[in-house]
């Protein structure tokens, strides 16, 4: 069997926080060098992202005892039919007190396509199952790149998200014309809860050109 090179990380992470100011809603973003940088707004908002099993790091950038093995990114560098490849994105609120709702999206690029585009080829060899019981698909990025989820529920000051997906599963038979070189990239939002607002509501208002 032939094998295929696959590349995926999490090179640039947004990490937002929203305040309500006078009855007026204000909001701030910012976007990070790395994956392990957290943007910390003057709301009180801070959040982390990890994928502990595709790099063995913390939202620390920190490695975890004991490492997990094999990691995601070893084995995605030789991919092979029938692989489960190790992958699961989550978010921790790192705020002092204040609850957020919190949003991931992924960038996915995958032979010239992308987004959903992206994500559609990516299914032709590959299941990326995602967590649908506690995660809720908004769409695709306005910008036609990404595709992006809700976490349902609002998440505590520092408590973390269950992940958006684990793995990426190889399909047992798929073969070297099948299996392409594909990238996804991962940004965590964040946005202050509202009352009698659902997750979906207070991230669409929060950051209007995410989706």
């Amino acid at each position: 069997m032939n094998k295929k090179k696959w590349t995926i990380g999490l090179s640039a992470i947004a990490l937002a926080g929203i305040l309500a100011v006078g009855g007026v809603l204000a909001w701030l973003t910012a976007q990070t060098a790395t994956k392990k940088n957290t943007f910390v707004a003057t709301a009180g908002l801070s959040g982390a992202i990890q994928e502990v099993n595709w790099d063995g790091l913390d939202y620390g950038n920190n490695p975890v005892t004991p490492q997990p093995s094999p990691l995601g990114r070893d084995m995605a560098k030789d991919m092979l039919p029938g692989m489960v490849i190790p992958k699961n994105p989550q978010v921790k609120n790192t705020s002092q007190k204040e609850p957020a709702y919190i949003a991931v999206r992924l960038d996915i690029s995958c032979d010239g396509a992308e987004g959903q585009a992206a994500l559609d080829a990516v299914s032709a060899f590959a299941d990326i199952r995602f967590n649908t019981g506690e995660w809720t698909a908004l769409g695709t990025s306005k910008d036609g790149k990404a595709v992006v989820y809700v976490y349902n529920t609002a998440v505590e000051a520092g408590s973390e998200t269950s992940d958006v997906f684990k793995s990426v599963n190889v399909h047992n038979n798929a073969n070297a014309a099948d299996i392409k070189d594909f990238q996804i990239d991962a940004a965590g939002y964040l946005a202050q809860v509202q009352s009698g607002k659902t997750a979906a509501d207070c991230i669409k208002a929060a950051f209007p050109d995410l989706v």
